[in-house]
């Protein structure tokens, strides 16, 4: 549970925050080994949220990539880890609501 009820952010630690997730998407896109555009990266009073549908390689070094950028105290990975095989197929299609009948 990564929820904290903390008084609002100054404008200097949300600009050092954004600048944080700059620095982590710009890193990942200059590795070869990482697809930043697999990943959202959010940045909030330091900690670097990890999110998306990834292999356990490209998760561990996205982690791996945020860790190095200076500035960042933590990073959390809330990632759906799965298999090579599992990431080529598309991911499931939500349930169908039932259709109704038509009133009379």
């Amino acid at each position: 549970n990564e929820l904290a009820v903390m008084p609002v952010t100054s404008l200097s630690q949300r600009s050092s925050d954004a600048l944080i997730t700059t620095k982590v998407k710009a890193a990942m896109i200059d590795r070869s080994d990482v697809f930043g555009n697999l990943f959202k990266v959010v940045t909030e009073r330091n900690t670097v949220y990890l999110m998306g549908r990834v292999t356990q390689a490209e998760a561990d070094r996205a982690t791996e990539i945020a860790r190095g950028i200076s500035g960042v105290q933590r990073v959390v990975r809330v990632l759906d880890i799965v298999t090579e095989a599992e990431l080529k197929q598309p991911p499931p299609a939500p349930a169908a609501a039932p259709a109704s009948a038509p009133k009379s």
